[in-house]
């Protein structure tokens, strides 16, 4: 049965489906239609519906109690900007197809279809998901579609992806990101093995190189089926630098027998080939024999140069004193964007004795190293303000924080917040210290946070001979080293 609502403006109050709480019980209406066609409707469509646009956030309804039997569900053209929702769908229900395309979409919580485990088809084409895409939530927007088949996400102005937004999509026959403005192929697509078709045309792709390149070749090289990749309409460059990118284009180009595409080499279009490639090569030998050329008299530049190291070393350790002392100044004057020095963040379920001598023992640092009297440590259980969205909180934190410090614990790398924190400071490039509150398992912590525990400075608590606990190094060591 389907069912189709026609286009037309309803002029309704949208304000009732905001900060709510709605538990649906479908089998408590009285209509005897209305019970009928809930249950008999398997394609429905709501497009172009609302006269204006709608925002909906902080809402959770509970359609559980529902017999819902709709395979294909549409919500085109109506103007849904805001869907910060969760909602909880029927598990009976098997939706295979869902269309939110053309709502000018800037953000969809991972909760408003994530219980939907039977989708297979998502389109989500002519939106604005790039202004989501900073957020923590949107790697997660496709997580618990697991049977998802085909994913339309063109025409949204996406300028890259999180690495990981397909990590469990692995059925992915089908992914259509045409007309956004992504550069490269940096998120992890080697794991999808049953796709066949990855649609880039129409982005700002000049060369794909490093470990980009790699991902690319693994697959087109490594899988059960061929995969048909996309590159039409992308501002391709043939140069030195892009040699790697045009050979594999060239091979790949000639092994599935696809019309060839062009690239720009000094400013003339050409087509992607062996010649191609032969220029391309013939501008690398010809860099290296300018560099050859250009040695000698760099080398002569590098003695004149080694005279005068030394007298600009004094001058920048000079400025940078000065530029330290006008930072604290500015900082006492609040006259910059952070608030805090530091941001300290630890998982609610350790000892708190030994997070509150972590503070005190930080802050009393603080107060000597720089002079400051006020408070200049972010300090969860003091400045989150309760009420708000603890992602905008956490956010907030971290970006009026200079550095974040974490208190890492076994369980602070089972938690899904302190993961979240870890994540927004250092996509915020935040300087990072951990501080080891214990002996960690390294195989329970995630891959990012493993990736800061090898490269970033790292502290350890210990017990002195007192039986009190110290840290090692201390504060001080860390404040020299980033000052």
């Amino acid at each position: 049965m389907h069912a189709f609502i026609q286009s037309r403006f309803l002029k309704l109050d949208y304000s009732f489906i905001s900060n709510k709480t709605v538990n649906l019980k479908c089998n408590e209406t009285t209509n005897h239609y209305i019970r009928r066609l809930l249950y008999k409707v398997e394609n429905l469509k709501l497009n172009g519906i609302l006269s204006r646009s709608l925002e909906i956030t902080n809402s959770f309804v509970n359609l559980t109690a529902c017999n819902f039997n709709l395979e294909s569900l549409q919500l085109r053209s109506n103007k849904l900007h805001i869907f910060n929702s969760t909602l909880q769908w029927p598990s009976k229900m098997h939706l295979n197809k869902l269309d939110l395309s053309l709502n000018d979409l800037e953000y969809l919580s991972p909760f408003a279809f994530g219980s939907i485990f039977s989708l297979k088809r998502f389109e989500i084409a002519h939106n604005k998901l790039y202004l989501m895409a900073s957020f923590a939530e949107f790697r997660y927007l496709f997580f618990t579609f697991k049977h998802l088949l085909h994913l339309d996400l063109s025409h949204n102005q996406l300028s890259w992806l999180p690495s990981t937004i397909f990590s469990n999509n692995i059925n992915l026959t089908e992914i259509n990101l045409s007309h956004n403005k992504i550069a490269s192929i940096s998120f992890e697509i080697r794991h999808l093995i049953n796709l066949r078709f990855l649609n880039m045309e129409n982005n700002k792709i000049h060369y794909i190189d490093g470990p980009d390149l790699r991902n690319l070749v693994s697959l087109t090289e490594n899988m059960p089926k061929p995969v048909e990749i996309s590159l039409s309409h992308n501002p391709l460059l043939c140069n030195c630098q892009s040699e790697p990118f045009i050979t594999w284009l060239s091979l790949y180009f000639e092994t599935n027998k696809i019309r060839k595409y062009t690239c720009t080499l000094d400013g003339n279009d050409i087509v992607v080939d062996d010649k191609a490639v032969d220029e391309s090569r013939f501008l690398c030998i010809r860099s290296r024999v300018v560099a050859v050329s250009v040695s000698t008299g760099i080398a002569f530049f590098c003695i004149i140069s080694l005279a005068i190291t030394f007298i600009v070393y004094r001058k920048r350790k000079r400025e940078t004193i000065r530029k330290k002392a006008n930072f604290l100044q500015d900082f006492k004057n609040g006259l910059l964007e952070q608030k805090f020095l530091c941001f300290l963040s630890f998982s609610s379920e350790d000892e708190r004795q030994d997070i509150d001598l972590i503070y005190e023992n930080l802050k009393e640092s603080l107060k000597a190293l720089t002079g400051i009297e006020q408070e200049v440590v972010c300090f969860g259980d003091k400045h989150i303000n309760p009420g708000f969205p603890i992602v905008d909180e956490i956010l907030r934190c971290v970006s009026k924080s200079c550095v974040a410090i974490f208190v890492v614990s076994n369980s602070f790398c089972e938690s899904y917040w302190c993961q979240m924190e870890v994540r927004e400071a250092y996509e915020l490039m935040k300087p990072i210290i951990l501080i080891c509150k214990e002996d960690i398992d390294l195989t329970i912590m995630p891959p990012l946070m493993l990736k800061i525990f090898r490269l970033f400075t790292r502290a350890k608590i210990v017990t002195n001979e007192n039986g009190q606990m110290e840290l090692v190094p201390d504060f001080a060591h860390f404040f020299q080293l980033y000052s």
